[in-house]
């Protein structure tokens, strides 16, 4: 049985979401034990939705619901963001 090929992994945002994600976890796995139930997970939750939401919302009938998916995408991106302003003010991440 092949892989199926869906079309949202033609996409560059969702392959660039893709990039990100494997990034963020490689970056996390250095952060202090003490932040795995926190910054490291949420940093972790917010990245893989990213790809997940562009996934999800290719499939949706208009490209108005496209967009939505994609605007909640971008929302989870500002929470990454967020994320390594703060890994980088605890000295986590140069």
């Amino acid at each position: 049985m092949g892989k199926v090929e869906y079309s949202f992994y033609r996409l560059d945002v969702w392959k660039l979401g893709m990039s990100l994600v494997n990034e963020i976890y490689t970056i996390t796995k250095d952060f202090p034990g003490g932040e795995k139930f926190c910054l490291t997970s949420q940093l972790r939750r917010a990245v893989i939705s990213v790809p997940l939401n562009i996934a999800e919302g290719s499939i949706k009938r208009t490209k108005r619901d496209f967009a939505s998916f994609v605007r909640i995408s971008l929302g989870s991106l500002m929470e990454v963001m967020t994320c390594i302003e703060i890994a980088f003010n605890q000295k986590y991440i140069n």
